[in-house]
């Protein structure tokens, strides 16, 4: 059909193989990009931070799409929306892991929909912010790479006022302590970090020696987040773009 020009395939890179299997390789999607890898599809599997405007959903399909299945999670998940039915989710397709792996969510009612059609959610790597959240712990190991989240409005300035509302936010998660040993830990500049009350993780699931995990939190302040314990990571950090996705 490609031979016969009944199907143009959409890509100039894109090949069909001797089984009639459209494939891509990465010399080929770079050349036809002029080989600059900061313009390509390639390179937003390595971006350090993905901006998208969340989506308004039921709730409960924004569980299956988290992967929330089975019914005490659910339960604990659909408390954080204090009887909201649907909610504002923020959950990307590309960027590095950790990015990747986060998921920002807010309930959609009659408070948020003062900002929320107006915004969008922007999702930073901050492992330049290793340093100053280590020296904050006072014994511990992060657990979870730290980001930055953000609300910001069309033209990209940031939202301060959320009329009190809360947000739930999921990270990745290295390790494989309890959920009470977990420490939150926040900063509005990546530089002075506070540990979050008792109370503000909702769920988590450990790592495995190959798999992360994910914790689930609840705050009402954004900026960077992170996650902590005593007993450290059980995988090296979620850097590349092929590991340790959820």
């Amino acid at each position: 059909l490609v031979d016969e020009g009944l199907v143009i395939l959409e890509m100039p890179y894109m090949q069909v193989d001797a089984e009639g299997t459209v494939t891509e390789n990465v010399s080929d999607i770079l050349y036809y990009t002029l080989v600059n890898p900061s313009m390509t599809r390639l390179n937003a599997e390595l971006a350090p931070f993905q901006q998208i405007d969340a989506k308004r959903k039921p709730i409960a399909e924004a569980m299956a799409d988290l992967g929330l299945t089975d019914p005490e999670s659910q339960a604990v998940f659909s408390s954080a929306f204090m009887g909201d039915q649907e909610m504002f989710l923020y959950q990307p397709n590309y960027g590095l892991a950790p990015v990747r792996s986060a998921a920002v969510m807010i309930g959609a009612n009659q408070m948020t929909e003062l900002f929320m059609p107006y915004s969008s959610f922007r999702v930073s790597l901050a492992n330049d912010k290793v340093e100053s959240l280590t020296g904050s712990l006072k014994g511990g190991q992060v657990t979870a790479d730290p980001l930055k989240v953000e609300l910001v409005n069309a033209s990209g300035d940031l939202f301060t006022n959320f009329f009190n509302s809360e947000f739930v936010v999921r990270l990745a998660y290295r390790g494989q302590a309890s959920l009470n040993e977990l420490k939150v830990m926040h900063s509005i500049d990546g530089e002075a970090w506070s540990v979050l009350p008792l109370g503000t993780v909702l769920m988590h699931q450990p790592a495995s020696d190959y798999q992360p995990g994910y914790v689930v939190l609840r705050t009402s302040e954004l900026g960077y987040l992170a996650v902590a314990d005593d007993k450290g990571p059980v995988m090296a950090s979620c850097l590349e773009p092929d590991s340790c996705g959820l």
